[in-house]
């Protein structure tokens, strides 16, 4: 038998006293009534077969059914397990980490006959002890005498913080009565601060406005001659950006001709090379031929050379003219080229400069809405201050 310890509201089955008794069910019915009458505490003895509770005899049962002096006999030479289907009481198992409350609910709600029958605790796989029932209804008794000391004390706690509330109550009443003196005074000051508060801010408040006003004035004239002159330069900018594009197609035009003239001349130059050349041979066939009229044949080659003479310098002058005019083509085409960059660049600019207007409208519009936000403000800022008033009136009301 093991002694119990210290009773807790979280002890379970097994820190109460229990007995060991575990038999077969082949053992004689003999061996029970020897331990029986050697152990006068033993509540009963367990049947187990095979790890496995099969029955439980109780000493009241065992008692009982060895009276009858015909089967006393029967029963002490015969197995146990002969008492046992004779006897057919289903034992109540339970776990030894099962709680005392609920173990004593359980055995208490069994049927009468079998309330004060003994416990099966089981603590491992084929190892059980014994619980008597009256073990387990003094640990019940103990843990409702403690619950009962458990109860006094925290009346006796709850006796005393009633009268620390009651002490805590009557300072707050006076703390209350003074809150509600200081609390006047606030509302007194706060209505004076706040009216003056917002005097000054109707003070300042209508200047902002007339600025604001102004500002939004000026700000549409802005964006009115702004849009006007910006689509004028827009105009005048494509105007340009095409009278550009033109000019450049007629510079390549000239180019195209300049090249054709380049191309004459070199060809008046290769003809003029080719004329003096049969202008020599003819001189020499002629001289050969007529060699009686050197005079005349000097004037014939003369006046070609002359010829010759005045068309090369045509020629010279023409080649001149083309590289002055290919020069001056040149700066031309640069010159498109360059206008051409700068309409281009003026069109981004403008492009970004209208949408510094776009954001400047947007700028416009925030300060319409905030111009009328500012005129409510004043209209709101009274009725807070009603809505206050009417706030703490109310609280006053209710402390009183």
């Amino acid at each position: 038998m093991s002694s119990s310890s210290q009773i807790t509201f979280d002890s379970t089955l097994e820190s109460l006293a229990y007995h060991t008794f575990q038999i077969n069910s082949t053992t004689p019915g003999l061996v029970v009534a020897q331990e029986f009458h050697q152990n006068p505490e033993l509540p009963g003895v367990i049947v187990v077969d095979n790890e496995r509770v099969i029955g439980m005899i109780s000493r009241a049962n065992f008692r009982e059914q060895m009276n009858y002096l015909n089967r006393k006999n029967l029963y002490l030479s015969q197995p146990i397990q002969l008492l046992l289907d004779v006897i057919r009481v289903p034992p109540l198992i339970l776990s030894k980490d099962c709680k005392i409350l609920v173990a004593a609910n359980e055995a208490l709600s069994r049927p009468n006959q079998l309330v004060y029958e003994p416990l099966v605790i089981e603590f491992e796989p084929g190892q059980y002890r014994l619980l008597d029932i009256h073990h387990l209804l003094l640990a019940q008794n103990q843990l409702l005498n403690f619950s009962y000391q458990k109860i006094k004390q925290q009346k006796l706690k709850l006796k005393q913080s009633d009268k620390k509330f009651e002490a805590e109550k009557s300072k707050v009443i006076k703390y209350e009565a003074f809150l509600q003196q200081k609390t006047s005074l606030i509302h007194q000051q706060y209505n004076q601060d706040l009216s003056q508060q917002q005097a000054k801010l109707t003070e300042y408040t209508q200047p902002i406005i007339q600025l604001n006003q102004h500002f939004v004035r000026v700000s549409e004239r802005i964006l009115v001659e702004t849009r006007k002159a910006f689509h004028s330069i827009f105009l005048n900018t494509n105007l340009t950006y095409r009278n550009t594009e033109h000019l450049f197609e007629i510079s390549q035009a000239m180019a195209r001709d300049l090249e054709a003239v380049n191309s004459t001349s070199q060809l008046l130059g290769e003809i003029i090379q080719k004329v003096r050349h049969l202008a020599v041979q003819a001189a020499i066939f002629t001289y050969q031929l007529d060699s009686s009229q050197p005079e005349g044949l000097s004037k014939i080659g003369l006046e070609i050379n002359r010829l010759v003479s005045e068309t090369s310098k045509v020629s010279d002058q023409m080649n001149s003219i083309a590289r002055q005019l290919k020069f001056n083509l040149q700066e031309l085409r640069e010159s498109a080229l360059e206008d051409a960059r700068i309409s281009c660049s003026t069109l981004s600019y403008i492009e970004q400069a209208e949408n510094v207007i776009i954001q400047l409208e947007h700028l416009v519009n925030s300060s319409l809405i905030h111009q009328k936000n500012i005129q409510h403000y004043s209209s709101d800022a009274t009725y807070i201050i009603q809505s206050i008033q009417r706030a703490l009136k109310c609280t006053e009301d209710r402390k009183n």
